[in-house]
């Protein structure tokens, strides 16, 4: 029997375009709440060169799409989000893209109440990873030990950023995987700086929240993140762009000036999960 041809998948359009450094960063949240509502979208990356001999940072690839983007939206900046189902309207600014997004997707607050605590949340959430950059990006690399440990002592003392989730986890009134009765824009930040702290509480041999990090392996196991958590996204891309001490080589490590990499070998994806 002759074999039938192989039907050609249908090209997708992309619902939105999402563009960041070729990092995880503020740029991780976003495409990993696209991902999850199953959307299909384009993922931009732009990669920070190094330059070998000076350690000289190139941010060029950035410059030329910025100028043409301010046309449409003065406050443009990374990440920023396209909706090409609303007239190609350019959302900017990190909070802004992340509620923006959410409502888009159906994960919005459902009341004027949940609407005020999912904006709270990411503000906690934007101060835990404030306090993470500070530490990735300042200080010597010889340093990164101590620095780290005081970073998560900090975090995790009495009335520290993580001392406050644990105490809201512990005060909820349902026993969903995620901070409200239902998935929110919160979760995926939350999730990310998570991810991060353990990370570093790991390189370093420290215990950091096991409330947060059960929260955290239940809102991983959820089916709709899979697609997400088993893509080159989350696998294969830093935390932090080349000039960070912690995080700017996968897996939580430190990039080499001169080292070679393949997780910017492509500026533009399309995702349709």
């Amino acid at each position: 029997m002759s074999e039938q041809p192989t039907a050609k998948r249908a090209r997708v359009e992309p619902e939105f375009s999402i563009a960041y450094w070729s990092i995880r960063g503020l740029g991780a949240p976003l495409r990993m709440m696209a991902m999850y509502a199953k959307r299909p979208v384009t993922i931009v990356n732009y990669d920070v060169k190094m330059d070998v001999d000076s350690g000289k940072l190139d941010a060029s690839a950035w410059h030329g799409p910025k100028k043409e983007l301010k046309k449409k939206n003065a406050f443009i900046n990374l990440p920023h989000l396209t909706d090409h189902a609303r007239d190609d309207m350019v959302v900017s600014q990190t909070n802004a893209c992340l509620t923006y997004l959410a409502r888009r997707l159906g994960l919005g607050g459902r009341s004027e109440a949940d609407v005020v605590l999912i904006d709270t949340l990411l503000c906690e959430v934007m101060d835990l990873r404030n306090k993470m950059i500070r530490f990735a990006y300042n200080g010597a690399l010889e340093d990164l030990e101590r620095d780290g440990r005081t970073l998560l002592e900090e975090v995790m003392a009495k009335n520290g950023i993580a001392q406050k989730f644990e105490l809201f986890l512990a005060s909820r009134k349902h026993s969903a995987p995620c901070l409200l009765s239902y998935v929110t824009a919160a979760d995926f930040h939350l999730w990310e700086m998570i991810d991060q702290y353990r990370t570093l509480a790991a390189q370093l041999g420290v215990d950091f929240s096991p409330s947060l990090l059960a929260w955290w392996q239940k809102f991983a196991d959820l089916e709709e993140n899979q697609a997400y958590l088993d893509s080159h996204l989350h696998n294969g891309l830093p935390f932090n762009n080349k000039s960070a001490r912690f995080g700017s080589a996968p897996g939580g490590k430190t990039f080499q000036r001169g080292q070679a990499y393949q997780w910017a070998s492509k500026e533009s994806e399309q995702f349709n999960c």
